[in-house]
């Protein structure tokens, strides 16, 4: 329980952060799904049972 304690609390500043390569809370770019899941799930290659599952989208 120290030991957790300790991790957690040194990896809780800065010096922690920079030791693991944080570089915080940070946009990433989201270029959607990829063609070949819209391709297998969205142009009639459903997987036969999960139509209704689909059906949302």
């Amino acid at each position: 329980m120290l030991r957790d304690m300790t991790c957690l609390g040194y990896f809780s500043t800065e010096a922690g952060w920079k030791y693991i390569g944080y570089i915080g809370n940070l946009p990433n770019i989201w270029d959607g799904v990829p063609q070949e899941v819209m391709d297998r799930y969205y142009e009639g290659n459903l997987i036969e049972g999960h139509e209704e599952s689909i059906a949302m989208f």
